[in-house]
């Protein structure tokens, strides 16, 4: 990976898409080859926000203290997404694109280098899948490499700058059809 790419990371179920990611985010060990981050700061976003969507009362602004130094940094990572007017509204009374949001938020208040999304779009209407996408855009814009799990595969290749198709093997690891290379 580098600084600044969009990778799309797609494949059938089963296909050690998970696998992968628990690798880059160091919570198991690969069979073979290794994983390096260059210090790089790593955020994950789970599918739908539903870390944090269980019996406790908890806030979007808390949601996104969670990563921050402090109030203020957790705020303006809020205005980042759009979801500053939601602050003190419950996590779990938000729409799912709201839950994503807010849950970058988190990611951005960390101020990670490398965003991992798992199946960011999964129960999200069109409307806000397209905000969400043009979200993604807007962090790449500012150098956040992301990373994207997802089955919605045309979605994946009109977004990526680069893909990997993985079943059990990487079967192909290259720039998305017409995509221009940037200069990192």
């Amino acid at each position: 990976m580098h600084r600044g790419e969009f990778i799309g990371l797609i494949g059938p179920n089963g296909a050690g898409k998970t696998t992968l990611l628990k690798a880059v985010l160091g919570l198991s060990q690969p069979s073979r080859g290794h994983v390096h981050l260059h210090a790089a700061k790593v955020a994950y976003v789970p599918q739908t926000g539903r870390l944090y969507n269980g019996i406790v009362p908890i806030s979007v602004l808390e949601v996104a203290r969670m990563g921050a130094a402090n109030r203020q940094q957790a705020m303006e990572a809020l205005a980042q997404v759009g979801m500053e007017d939601f602050a003190l509204k419950r996590f779990n009374e938000l729409s799912g694109g709201q839950q994503q949001r807010a849950v970058i938020a988190k990611a951005l208040a960390e101020r990670a280098d490398l965003l991992i999304l798992d199946e960011p779009a999964t129960g999200v209407d069109d409307q806000t899948q397209k905000e969400f996408y043009k979200l993604l855009q807007s962090l790449l814009a500012e150098g956040i490499t992301v990373v994207m799990v997802s089955h919605e595969v045309e979605a994946v290749l009109k977004l990526v700058t680069r893909v990997v198709f993985l079943n059990q093997t990487i079967l192909y690891d290259g720039r998305r059809l017409n995509s221009t290379p940037k200069n990192i």
